[in-house]
């Protein structure tokens, strides 16, 4: 879903972009629903956290640098 919402605005994303845009949608569904909810939250130790937060950073801003283009 997500690859034909930015493929339909034009845009091209390499396949890591697209993985990591795929995973942040699962994460926002896993906290949303209870049962997803707590086998989420078991996952999110330290280090899986501050990986995907940086992550999820550099993407911000790549987001942020087409918007301003």
């Amino acid at each position: 879903m997500v690859k034909r919402i930015l493929s339909s605005q034009g845009l091209e994303l390499s396949t890591d972009q697209l993985e990591l845009l795929e995973i942040i949608t699962d994460f926002n569904l896993e906290a949303r629903y209870p049962d997803e909810k707590f086998s989420f939250q078991r996952k999110c130790t330290k280090d899986f956290t501050k990986g995907y937060l940086t992550r999820i950073e550099e993407a911000r801003q790549w987001l942020l640098r087409l918007i301003q283009s």
